[in-house]
């Protein structure tokens, strides 16, 4: 399965950024990949939450459940239903923050198969597998944006990925 692990060191303590990945209806303010989202289950945040998400590509979209929620710290996502996602599937994000002396670090993980059999292999790494590394980048060069600026990054918002650390898991 392939995986892609971003991390980012952000001028704030842990609580804050949590404040802002722990609002998980509202992604779309740090996630440059995500212009719009809502709940689509009840507002109790947790396991079992899900919400819908448009994306960047025209008619793209995803809805995700939250399957491990650790309050303060990390929740993980299944993305159960995509549309006009192609080529990968059995998708799941983890979304992390952890304290690190005067600050924290800021984390996304990003695990998915791919479709197609070696087609979708070829794809995933001359397409795909950099598409994703750079999804990972963005979430969290975005979310270090928002959460020092209070700014969100929709339109016309560029963020600054030079000091986002991405590794292939």
């Amino acid at each position: 399965m392939p995986s892609y692990r971003a991390t980012i060191d952000l001028d704030a303590p842990s609580q804050k950024v949590w404040e802002t990945i722990g609002d998980f209806v509202n992604i779309y303010k740090f996630n440059p990949a995500v212009p719009k989202s809502h709940l689509t289950s009840t507002p109790d945040i947790g396991e079992g939450t899900t919400r819908h998400c448009d994306l960047t590509v025209p008619g793209a979209s995803i809805e995700e459940r939250i399957t491990d929620w650790q309050e303060g710290t990390s929740y993980t996502v299944d993305i159960y239903e995509q549309k006009r996602v192609p080529f990968i599937k059995d998708v799941n994000a983890t979304v992390s923050v952890e304290s690190n002396g005067s600050g924290s670090t800021g984390g996304f993980e990003f695990r998915y198969e791919t479709t197609a059999g070696p087609i979708g292999k070829a794809m995933d790494r001359l397409v795909i597998g950099p598409r994703n590394r750079k999804v990972a980048e963005l979430f969290v060069a975005g979310l270090k944006h928002h959460v020092e600026t209070g700014e969100e990054v929709g339109k016309g918002v560029r963020v600054d990925r030079s000091t986002a650390q991405v590794t292939k898991v």
